[in-house]
């Protein structure tokens, strides 16, 4: 039997006396519902304040999104033009395939944005894919099926062709310098499936 965890740790520094009272007094009903005395951190983070630094954790089962939003939701009362940013990890205590991961979150007064390390590595693997064979200049990376596409390089544009269920689409992009990142797309076009289409 294996165990998995979800583990992160960060702290706000700099707090007043204003707003570790909300901190203290908004964590004790925080999100999930009245806490039981005997369960002070809802099972979701920690939350422990020292002098005036406030760290969030947890070391086994913590809740990354309602972290997130109480963290959001203190900046919105009290900072509203600060972001705050932290990581997590997501491990196992037995070498299993695909339960080791983990992510980062973006937290403002109106927002929180996660990126998983599962979608970096599918950008990464665009960007490897964008890149081709050594010595290519024209090339299909991908196969095109509902939701994938394939890539083609024309000169300092890169061009996108995919499938959905309506058509076909082709974003053009232009490179941004020699580092292989793309701008947004500078041009898309479809093509709709007619209603008789196979």
């Amino acid at each position: 039997m294996a165990n998995n965890y979800t583990q992160f740790s960060f702290a706000i520094r700099e707090i007043t006396a204003v707003e570790e009272y909300w901190l203290k007094n908004n964590r004790a009903k925080h999100w999930a519902g009245e806490p039981q005395e005997d369960e002070p951190d809802c099972g979701q983070f920690d939350m422990q304040i020292d002098g005036e630094t406030v760290y969030f954790s947890h070391d086994e089962s913590g809740d990354v999104t309602a972290v997130a939003n109480f963290v959001s939701a203190f900046l919105q009362a009290h900072r509203p033009a600060e972001v705050v940013r932290f990581e997590w990890a997501e491990t196992c205590s037995k070498p299993r395939v695909d339960e080791f991961g983990g992510g980062a979150c973006a937290v403002s007064a109106t927002k929180c944005l996660f990126r998983s390390t599962g979608q970096l590595l599918e950008d990464m693997e665009d960007l490897l894919l964008r890149e081709g064979p050594p010595g290519s200049s024209d090339y299909v990376l991908k196969d095109t099926q509902a939701g994938n596409g394939i890539w083609l390089r024309i000169r300092d544009l890169v061009v996108r062709v995919y499938v959905q269920d309506e058509g076909v689409i082709a974003d053009i992009y232009a490179e941004d310098g020699g580092d292989s990142t793309l701008s947004e797309s500078v041009s898309s076009a479809w093509a709709f499936f007619g209603e008789n289409s196979e």
